[in-house]
């Protein structure tokens, strides 16, 4: 009866709470990092480089959540 509710996706359990993990630190991390940088007035040129672990965490959360 409970055939269908079977996991979809080549990750484990415990992979996927891993990288759901990550993600949540690598989110925490760009986030005090943007503030940072707002606080201190750096150009917002520079500030566009806050894009690379703000994509990376959501790669994370994306991973975890699908299991791919």
């Amino acid at each position: 009866m409970e055939a269908w509710a079977r996991e979809v996706g080549n990750l484990s359990t415990e992979a996927a709470n891993q990288r759901l993990q990550r993600g949540i630190v690598l989110l925490g991390v760009a986030l005090v990092l943007a503030i940072v940088l707002v606080y201190l007035g750096v150009h917002s040129a520079w500030r566009a480089v806050l894009f690379v672990p703000f994509f990376v965490s959501a790669q994370f959360f994306y991973s975890g959540l699908h299991r791919t």
